[in-house]
């Protein structure tokens, strides 16, 4: 979990950006420029230019203003402390994180016989939330202004070719839950699950619960920005990663594998041979 605060700072140029906005305040009603003044125990609206006319008391300007410094901090919070405000609110959870499981290697020996209690590793489950990442990435939250449909078919693409460099499972999931009398929906493409949730049921419940009914067979990952649900995933004993770590990891396995393919198969100069043959 990571924190950024907001804060306010100088901005350069506001006079451009002002005239950018169009902005008036005269004709702003949500944001009035004057102020509510009392008189007989009723209230009555005072323009801002004549405020200082109708003030009783004096106005007070304090001739040095005093500047506080602009300070911007980050906070992060680790898998541990995670797991232990999540114990403590919902009690003790059996399931291991993340680190249990990508943790250090240790050296491997063979057995002269096989003992029943080899460690075997799971195979993983990858769970998309689908809008999320679609919203959280800029190309595809471009297409989705103009073509929602294009940009869920976008991400299935991306996902699909992922999904056949890293050959595990992966199930996406669209938020289907404001379609009156939708009973939800699982179909295949390609070599991906998508899932259309029913009636009611929105995408972060559906992988809430798948979560946590799979997470004895698979190690799960959980593709989402949102925090309650990766808190949740978390204490189910799934891995998450926010939209954008899941942008980067894309990004880096097809640049990967790209780059295995061409030193595995790289390019011959031509030879007299290849010549004749192309005349």
């Amino acid at each position: 979990l990571s924190i950024e605060e907001t804060y306010y700072a100088p901005v350069k140029e506001p006079e451009e950006i002002i005239e950018q906005f169009h902005y008036n305040p005269e004709q702003d009603l949500e944001n009035p420029t004057g102020s509510i003044f009392c008189t007989h125990g009723a209230g009555y609206y005072v323009p801002w230019q004549m405020v200082e006319e109708k003030m009783h008391l004096d106005y007070f300007i304090k001739e040095e203003k005093e500047t506080a410094p602009i300070t911007h901090r980050k906070i992060h919070i680790s898998d541990e402390e995670v797991k232990r405000v999540f114990e403590n609110t919902y009690g003790k959870q059996e399931r291991k994180l993340a680190k249990d499981f990508y943790g250090s290697k240790k050296k491997e020996h063979t057995p002269t016989t096989v003992s029943s209690n080899t460690y075997q590793q799971k195979p993983e489950c990858l769970l998309v939330d689908g809008y999320n990442v679609i919203f959280a990435w800029d190309e595809l939250n471009k297409i989705a202004k103009t073509n929602l449909g294009a940009a869920r078919d976008k991400l299935l693409d991306i996902m699909s070719s992922y999904q056949g460099y890293r050959d595990n499972t992966v199930i996406v999931v669209f938020d289907a839950y404001k379609v009156p009398g939708n009973p939800g929906s699982k179909t295949q493409y390609h070599n991906l699950y998508v899932i259309y949730t029913k009636e009611q049921q929105t995408a972060d419940a559906y992988i809430e619960k798948t979560t946590k009914e799979i997470a004895n067979h698979y190690r799960v990952v959980v593709a989402t920005s949102d925090n309650a649900e990766q808190t949740i995933v978390v204490g189910h004993g799934a891995t998450r990663v926010s939209s954008r770590e899941l942008k980067e990891l894309v990004e880096h396995t097809n640049a990967y594998e790209q780059a295995e393919y061409h030193r595995k198969n790289p390019i011959v100069p031509d030879t007299p041979l290849d010549h004749l043959k192309k005349d």
